[in-house]
């Protein structure tokens, strides 16, 4: 009880707007925005020529990627640290490597999709994968949850 009330305390005191990063101390602020401008500045080069710059914009796609995971680790952060009130560094540290295992991993098995052929069976139809299935399998715990909170 007593940890609901303090995150609760600590809403009302520190939530000053809708962007979830303006609550947080200035440090992480400007640690989340700095990647933003510099990716949204990026984005303005495919804006302006998109075919002079079209051979880049797959690199753009995974620095986004990566500018992205880093952005929702600090929000995630923010969440846990001030508005449910933890204390200690062990949930940062924790969270921080999680982040790190999550982009090498996915990097590691996009390698290997790219090797194995995967991408090119995937886009001439011969593969059998189906993402449907994982997609809708993926949502059944939302819709309980409506109705059991």
């Amino acid at each position: 009880m007593k940890i609901i009330k303090q995150a609760e305390k600590n809403t009302i005191e520190k939530e000053y707007g809708c962007i979830n990063l303006l609550s947080s101390e200035p440090a992480v602020f400007w640690a989340g925005l700095f990647p933003i401008i510099c990716i949204h500045l990026w984005a303005l080069f495919y804006i302006i020529a998109p075919y002079k710059f079209e051979m880049s914009y797959y690199l753009y796609l995974g620095v986004f990627g990566i500018v992205n995971t880093f952005v929702y680790y600090l929000v995630i952060q923010k969440f846990i640290y001030i508005h449910i009130g933890v204390e200690g560094n062990v949930y940062y540290v924790i969270g921080l490597l999680l982040m790190i295992l999550l982009l090498i991993s996915v990097q590691i098995m996009n390698i290997k999709m790219l090797y194995a052929g995967t991408y090119t069976k995937l886009q001439n139809g011969e593969s059998k994968f189906n993402v449907s299935l994982i997609v809708a399998s993926s949502s059944f715990g939302f819709y309980p949850s409506l109705y059991f909170h």
